[in-house]
């Protein structure tokens, strides 16, 4: 495992706008540099079919984060429409090797309806 969670939060306003929080735990060998080639990501699938939406713009790293240390994450993402439910995978992606989740890293995934976000750590195979 590279990557791991921790201190999640998750809140929807009225406009469909999330608003996450997490503690990002760097699980390699290496500092992940805030200027380097990673970042986090989002994509939006639909729920009932798991069909892709759309992904969002990759968010920089705001600081360093250490081999086994952490940093605070602060993510909006704007859903397509505040009315409807989506599931919003957020994970880690390095623009060399792509998606941390696609690895079958831990990812969060955001369930979210009119007026609600929950969110839990998960991998694709669960």
């Amino acid at each position: 495992m590279m990557v791991d969670y921790s201190a999640t939060h998750a809140e929807i306003d009225a406009a469909g706008v999330i608003r996450l929080r997490f503690q990002l735990h760097n699980r390699t060998r290496e500092t992940w540099d805030a200027g380097g080639p990673l970042a986090l990501g989002w994509q939006i699938f639909d729920p009932e079919n798991g069909l892709f939406i759309t992904e969002g713009e990759w968010t920089k790293l705001s600081r360093d984060i250490a081999p086994n240390a952490c940093g605070e994450i602060d993510l909006k993402i704007e859903l397509p429409a505040a009315h409807a439910r989506y599931r919003v995978y957020v994970s880690p992606i390095d623009q060399r090797h792509g998606w941390f989740y696609l690895r079958n890293d831990p990812m969060l995934a955001v369930d979210t309806r009119p007026g609600i976000a929950s969110v839990r750590k998960t991998t694709l195979r669960r």
